[in-house]
């Protein structure tokens, strides 16, 4: 195969990368409920990420008389131990929002990658990636979170790795059946004739698995 082919090969998958990504896009902006979902999940993590700035009082100090009513100082009064519950509403997304945000995005994100690999490369790369995937989802999720909580604490980095553990086997085997597919079509065998396959596979190559789960 001609450098002159391969160039055309790799502006093609370009091309049909995009125009799948643009369309995609317009299929989104023509929905009201997902225009609707994505302003409340903003609105969400926005109040998750600014609240502990916003909160008047400390969320843990017991400086209050136990169950107030709500009012102009305390906006949704006082919980049993004397508690600012409107301070206390402020500051608890981050443990309550962020952190399995923070944990999911880990998953997903070390489950695209290693499927993409597993998928794309093959040989080795493939049978030790599906091994531990396989030994991983052998194991029952809740057992295997208390392992790693046992061994190594409970502190928040642990909860995220605990559930990216979790999750990981998963997201990595859909990807890797999905770029398992894709692999032998034409334009990725003409991308990895020279050394710029390596672009396809992370980025168009990518696209188009995501697409197709």
């Amino acid at each position: 195969m001609t450098s002159i082919d391969t160039t055309a090969a790799e502006v093609a998958v370009a091309q049909l990368a995009g125009a799948r990504r643009r369309g995609g896009l317009r299929r989104f902006y023509r929905i009201p409920s997902a225009w609707a979902g994505t302003v409340g999940v903003l609105l969400i993590v926005g109040i998750s990420i600014a609240g502990p700035f916003l909160a008047p009082d400390n969320p843990y100090a017991i400086n209050y008389t136990p169950l107030l009513n709500a009012s102009h100082t305390h906006l949704l009064g006082t919980d049993l131990l004397g508690r600012d519950v409107w301070s206390r509403f402020l500051t608890g997304g981050g443990s309550v929002i962020i952190l399995p945000l923070i944990a999911v995005s880990a998953a997903l994100v070390l489950g695209c990658v290693a499927g993409l690999l597993s998928g794309y490369l093959g040989g080795w790369t493939d049978t030790i990636v599906t091994r531990i995937a396989d030994i991983v989802l052998a194991l029952p999720p809740f057992l295997l979170v208390l392992v790693i909580i046992a061994g190594f604490g409970t502190g928040e980095l642990v909860i995220v790795v605990a559930v990216a553990a979790v999750y990981t086997p998963s997201i990595t085997r859909v990807i890797r059946s999905a770029a398992q597919t894709l692999v032998p079509r034409e334009f990725v065998l003409a991308a990895r004739t020279n050394s710029r396959g390596t672009s396809v596979c992370a980025a168009d190559l990518m696209t188009l698995v995501m697409l197709g789960v």
